[in-house]
Order: C-alpha cells, then sequence, then structure tokens
C-alpha cells in the first residue's frame, strides 16, 4: 500500500495490511545487541540512527558527510534515510516548558502560557488566514553491511558518522527495537 497526498493510510487499512504482513516481518532482524547496538539481520549487520534533522546546514559540512558516506561505506552496502514528521509537538513543548521552569517566577509563567498557547493554536492553526501546523521531524539512517565485514567495521562506520552528526551540532541517538517499534506503530 502506498500512501500518497491524496489518500492517507487509515486504521482499517492499516490493520488489513498488518493481517496480510505480520509485523514480525516488517523488522527482519533476528537479534539485537544492546551493547554494540547492532541488528544481526538475515544475511546482513544494521545500525539504525535517529537524527534530528538540521536547517541551513553549510556546504562544507554537507560535503563533508556525503564524502563520508562515499569513503567509509563499503561496496554493496544499504543507507535508507527515512524523514518523518508528526503533529506531535507535545515532547518538545514540555522540554522548552522544563527547562525555562528551572528558572523560576515570571519565566515558569510565561513558558507554562507560552506552551499552552501554542498546544492549543496547534489543533486547528498557527495562522488565521491558512492551514500552518508546527511539525516535529525526525531523521532515521538505516546502514547494512554484509556480515562478512564484522561488526567492528560497522562500528566504526557508527563512530564516523555521528562524529559527523555531533560536530555540526546534531542530536542523534541509536535506535533499539523499542524505539524501533514505536516509530512503526
Amino acid at each position: 500500500y502506498e500512501a500518497t497526498a491524496e489518500k492517507s493510510l487509515s486504521n482499517e487499512k492499516l490493520t488489513s495490511l498488518l493481517e496480510e504482513t505480520p509485523f514480525a516481518s516488517l523488522l527482519p532482524y533476528e537479534l539485537y545487541d544492546y551493547e554494540s547496538s547492532i541488528y544481526y539481520n538475515k544475511g546482513a549487520l544494521s545500525i539504525a540512527l535517529e537524527v534530528i534533522p538540521l536547517c541551513g546546514l553549510d556546504p562544507e559540512a554537507f560535503a563533508g558527510f556525503i564524502n563520508l558516506i562515499n569513503e567509509k561505506l563499503p561496496d554493496e552496502s544499504i543507507i535508507h534515510f527515512l524523514m518523518v514528521s508528526t503533529n506531535d509537538i507535545n515532547s518538545q513543548l514540555k522540554q522548552f516548558e522544563d527547562y525555562r521552569s528551572k528558572f523560576g517566577g515570571v519565566y515558569s509563567e510565561l513558558a507554562k502560557k507560552r506552551t499552552e498557547y501554542i498546544s492549543a493554536k496547534n489543533e486547528s492553526s498557527v495562522l488565521k488566514t491558512e492551514r500552518y501546523v508546527l511539525k516535529n521531524f525526525k531523521l532515521y539512517i538505516d546502514i547494512t553491511i554484509d556480515p562478512a565485514l564484522g561488526e567492528e567495521k560497522l562500528i566504526e562506520i557508527r563512530q564516523s558518522i555521528c562524529g559527523v552528526l555531533g560536530g555540526v551540532g546534531a542530536g542523534f541517538r541509536n535506535l533499539d527495537p523499542v524505539a524501533l517499534s514505536k516509530l512503526v506503530r
């Protein structure tokens, strides 16, 4: 089933899809090692990262990331990029409010009022003249290699990618099976 702008995946169609394709077959890993954060798949090794996307990345940093992919990824490896957005901004609003509330007094009160206002406005639109809602964007990166290359090679690739992401200020984390199952729910 392919979702497009004209049609979205309804609960009924999702249920039908999951009945035809069991959930386990959508996640074809056989084992996940929590210590190394490596997925052991059928005939492959994988890592998965959740990245907070950056806006306005300068061309030099972008070129560095592309060079890293070209230089570090072995031939025959696979890299997937998946950008997801939702209207659920509650966790970001809570982080905003919690951080500012630490200062107490007027800061706490202003943070609470601002999060309530944004949350209420985001239900319909932040603008009066057109439909505009705030989004929570996440980027997911999955890298898969041949198991013959070994876990050390995959760990080296992840360290290099995480180094570049950290160097440009992108927040990231390893995507374990619990987080992965939340992504596809």
